[in-house]
């Protein structure tokens, strides 16, 4: 097998239940990341969801005859195996035993008389739940709750099952298992959680609500679920290139459990909503009955005993009552340190991808349906339900005929039905800005009042009301009422609130302090040093790119500019010019910096600026380069083949990009992810400090000389830093954000950008700046993203368009984290419970 094949091959994967739900979504995510894996499914039958890629087999097959998975698994000769299959939840005690316990044992022995490497358990995440306890951000070290604990016999035989694949693991040596325990799966394909909500929502149903929704959940959408498996494989046929060497505690993954969740706990009957929301429901929250958990689970108790009697099964039980009201979310934190995991997809996405799934499938039952009805034959039926494209029209494109982006504006969720608010603290002035806007005009029943902290503000109008934490304290509080403006009615509200200032208080001056007011990022040299034994990862994938130990020296490069800077002078200092022979070049990184010193990457030195690492070639073991062209080549994730930074071909070294990769080291700390609008921001303030100006018109590189497009114009950003610090809440949520937020606010034009020609004058207020494509469209997207959190008011300023974009705290620089807090950048969100949806053999 070539180098090549094998960075893009697991090498051989059984995947057992493959034809299920979360299996085939494996099966589809590695076709899809490593596309030259030969695939094996093994199923009770395949003649579902399979995938049509020639490097995937089916075969039929019982998990419960153990001679026939020995004599199955010696003829495929998987280096791996992932075993997801599982009877459905509400199958007999016996069936539960046969397939999830004995059927595990069967496949262990089989996959260890096979000669296999690395075995994955689906198991789940219901493994620790005591129907006594709330899960609150519960992690690995909780126990297991088995036997007359656990009241669902489901979930203790899945216990048992990952107990025998753990206590298989190096039994013997080369045979390395771990268990993934997902929580509350969802997504295309789901037969169990989104399905019975849509349901509910073509009942009628969702005008009901039990419990006041304070109880958090983890939801999970399934092919962050089928990551977290892929990821584990990885890690186990790392570990097994190293036996028998055993990984540190704080780094192994064989012989470990692992929860695995979206890390976006939320309010239960929130998602509920959001599901019907998609599923084309407007019910306003004013029409929802509120059933109290108690009463719900006294009618439960009512209702099972009356069915019970008739034989049947009841629309509302206890166990449902006590599911949707109680709190139940996992940290993934372990996850995260150890398999480099990160969800690739959050919650809306995969709500909005799984209804549609749903909504496309009853569309095309119901085209069936008719179709039958008239009496059409099944293949006239399949052509009618399965046309041929037609090829699309040629289109042009106008590099200056941009559409707005009003065009696509958010839709409204349930949970915010007539108020949006969203506050501000500009920091050069003591006044809270609060913006609120609501779907009809105000009148004398709109309300404003703040909590007795002045720390919170809720709006209140035609029965409803909206909440935020306010940026920072106001005066007022102590549900003191707000004037609000009385003429004319309006549906959008603007108030200014006076920042309260207590005796012997200086909050102000400490958030404008100059340690908080530099433009710090994370991962400088000195504190990559103090870290010991630091190392490089691939956000993407998690793939080692530079081995811990391997860079002996971190030092900090006093300019993002400094290579150009050397390369004037030793071009243009006369009176030196006669010294430069290039002879001592090598031994920069012994060097301090100076003019006469020529930039140049070291073997076991790590340059660092402020957004990158100047890294030489050879102790970046897990990249490489892929060339096109004449250009400077991109660097590339051996793994993933994600860019991750490029070649500097005048320092004789790779630059990489801090946003696309992570650092890891001996210390037992996370390896956090950082948000590249973070990154944005580090670049843009760095750019003001050194241009003096706060306009930039921000473009990718124009496409090479040799290309027929290289004179064209190419898209591009016109941006105005207007408010370089500022503290903003808003009550549309966002993955990861914890207000108040520290931003930047900007003002933003979509253009284009063609190279200045000769003899045209450069323009002295807009610094030209070249941005690599998947940053600029990360810009792209975070501002139009940002703009969802703002009022219409807001969003405009006389032609301009206003975005916000993230930026770091003083508390993520260095190593970015906080002593004692192992919690990354901003803290464990905290993950969630399971509703059963593992896969059914």
């Amino acid at each position: 097998m070539s180098r090549a094949e094998e960075i893009e091959s697991l090498g051989k994967v059984l995947v057992v239940g493959g034809c299920g739900f979360l299996g085939s979504h494996i099966v589809s995510f590695i076709v899809k990341r490593h596309p030259k894996t030969q695939v094996a499914v093994l199923d009770l039958r395949t003649n579902s969801n399979r995938h049509a890629s020639p490097t995937v087999s089916y075969h039929d097959g019982d998990i419960t005859d153990a001679a026939a998975m020995k004599t199955l698994l010696a003829q495929i000769k998987p280096n791996s195996v992932i075993h997801t299959a599982s009877p459905h939840f509400d199958a007999k005690p016996e069936i539960h035993d046969k397939v999830n316990v004995q059927g595990t044992k069967n496949l262990l022995q089989a996959s260890h008389e096979a000669g296999v490497k690395a075995f994955v358990y689906t198991s789940s995440a219901s493994v620790i739940l005591d129907p006594e306890a709330e899960l609150i951000n519960a992690d690995e070290r909780w126990p297991l709750v088995t036997g007359d604990s656990q009241p669902e016999y489901y979930t203790s035989t899945k216990a048992y099952a990952e107990t025998a694949v753990l206590q298989a693991n190096r039994n013997p040596e080369n045979f390395l298992t771990c268990a993934i325990r997902p929580a509350g799966i969802f997504g295309e394909g789901d037969v169990q959680l989104l399905p019975k909500m849509v349901t509910a929502c073509r009942k009628g149903q969702t005008k009901f609500q039990i419990g006041e929704n304070t109880n958090l959940f983890d939801f999970t959408y399934v092919e962050n679920v089928a990551h977290g498996h892929v990821l584990a494989v990885l890690a186990l046929l790392h570990t097994h290139k190293v036996l028998p060497t055993i990984p540190l505690d704080t780094e192994r993954v064989d012989g470990e459990a692992f929860f695995i969740t979206n890390g976006q706990p939320v309010y239960f009957w929130d998602f509920a909503r959001r599901v019907w929301h998609e599923a084309g429901d407007r019910l306003p929250l004013s029409s929802v009955w509120h059933l109290s958990a108690d009463f719900a689970w006294a009618i439960g108790a009512l209702l099972e005993n009356v069915f019970w009697v008739m034989g049947k099964k009841p629309n509302l039980t206890r166990a449902q009552v006590r599911y949707s009201s109680v709190t139940k979310y996992h940290s993934i934190n372990k996850a995260r340190l150890r398999l480099g995991y990160a969800p690739l997809v959050d919650l809306d996405e995969g709500i909005r991808r799984g209804v549609q799934y749903i909504l496309e499938q009853e569309k095309k039952a119901g085209e069936k349906k008719a179709y039958e009805a008239l009496g059409l034959s099944p293949e006239a039926i399949k052509d009618l339900m399965n046309p041929k494209p037609v090829p699309e029209p040629t289109q042009i494109h106008a590099p200056n005929l941009l559409q707005s982006d009003e065009d696509n504006a958010r839709p409204m969720l349930p949970n915010e039905t007539s108020i949006t608010l969203y506050a501000e603290l500009l920091l050069h002035i003591r006044t809270v800005t609060l913006f609120a806007s609501l779907r009809t005009n105000h009148s004398r029943q709109t309300d404003a009042k703040l909590s007795a902290d002045g720390s919170y503000i809720t709006v209140s109008h035609e029965g409803q009301s909206a909440t935020i934490r306010m940026p920072i304290n106001v005066k007022g509080g102590g549900d003191a009422a707000l004037e609000l403006p009385s003429q004319p009615p309006s549906k959008e509200l603007t108030l200014r609130l006076q920042m309260e200032e207590k005796e012997d208080s200086d909050l102000l001056g400490a958030l404008q302090r100059e340690d908080r007011q530099a433009n710090i990022a994370p991962w400088d040299g000195a504190s990559l040093n103090d870290a010991k034994d630091a190392g490089i990862i691939c956000k993407n994938c998690a793939g080692v790119l530079v081995p811990q130990k391997k860079i002996q020296q971190w030092r900090d490069l006093p300019n993002e500019n400094w290579a150009e800077m050397m390369d004037f002078w030793h071009c243009h200092k006369p009176d030196e010019h006669h010294l430069h022979d290039h002879t001592h070049e090598h031994t920069v990184g012994q060097k301090g910096y100076a003019a006469g010193n020529r930039l140049q990457a070291t073997e076991g030195v790590g340059f660092v600026d402020l957004t990158s690492f100047l890294i030489a070639d050879s102790d970046c073991e897990g990249a490489q380069l892929k060339v096109e062209g004449k250009s400077p080549s991109q660097v590339i994730c051996k793994y993933c083949k994600q860019t991750i930074g490029a070649q500097d071909p005048g320092a004789d070294g790779w630059r990489i990009r801090k946003w696309s990769i992570s650092i890891t080291s001996s210390l037992p700390i996370p390896a956090p992810a950082y948000s590249v609008q973070k990154w944005i921001t580090a670049r843009l303030l760095y750019l003001i400090e050194n241009t003096a100006v706060r306009k930039f018109h921000i473009h990718t590189a124009p496409p090479s000389a040799e290309s027929a497009q290289s004179q064209d114009p190419v898209p591009s950003l016109l941006v105005w830093v207007f408010t370089p610090d500022l503290l903003f809440s808003s009550s549309i949520p966002s993955p990861n954000r914890l207000d108040p937020t520290r931003s930047m606010k900007v003002f933003f034009q979509k253009q284009t950008w063609q190279p200045i020609k000769p003899g045209e004058p450069e323009s002295a207020s807009i610094e030209d700046v070249e941005f690599p494509e998947d940053l600029y469209q990360e810009l792209e997207r975070g501002l139009k993203q940002s703009q969802r959190l703002l009022p219409p008011t807001a969003k405009k300023f006389q032609g301009w368009d206003v975005g916000l974009l993230e930026r770091f705290e003083v508390v993520e620089a260095g190593m970015g984290y906080v002593e004692g807090d192992g919690n990354g950048e901003n803290g464990e969100n905290g993950d969630a419970c399971e509703i059963p949806s593992e896969d059914v053999d």
